[in-house]
């Protein structure tokens, strides 16, 4: 039996190939892990900024429109004209939550 060049170089890449899977896994892993962290020390800082409950709210406004916005660019989903007068309301809710200003009750 002969063995061509072309399959040599075959069984060599079906080797590599596995650990390039795990690297990127890995790397991949290791990105969600720094983003999440970002996002929580971005939400923590919030909450001591504003308070829990606008900070709460402004968060779940925030990631269900970035969700609905990345579901219809990068999957082509399809919305009904009410999703879009929810998102004004929820848009309008997050401006008027965002220009509350806290009395510090330590002061009274």
């Amino acid at each position: 039996a002969t063995i061509s060049i072309h399959q040599k170089d075959e069984d060599d890449l079906s080797l590599f190939c596995p650990y390039v899977s795990l690297a990127t896994r890995g790397i991949c892993l290791l990105c969600m892990i720094g983003v999440n962290a970002v996002m929580i020390s971005s939400f923590l800082d919030g909450m001591n900024e504003s308070g829990s409950v606008v900070g709460t709210s402004l968060s779940t406004a925030a990631n269900f429109s970035c969700s609905a916005i990345y579901g219809i660019l990068f999957f082509g989903e399809i919305v009904p004209i009410s999703w879009y007068f929810g998102a004004a309301l929820i848009a309008s809710g997050m401006w008027l939550l965002s220009s509350v200003t806290l009395v510090d009750s330590k002061k009274m």
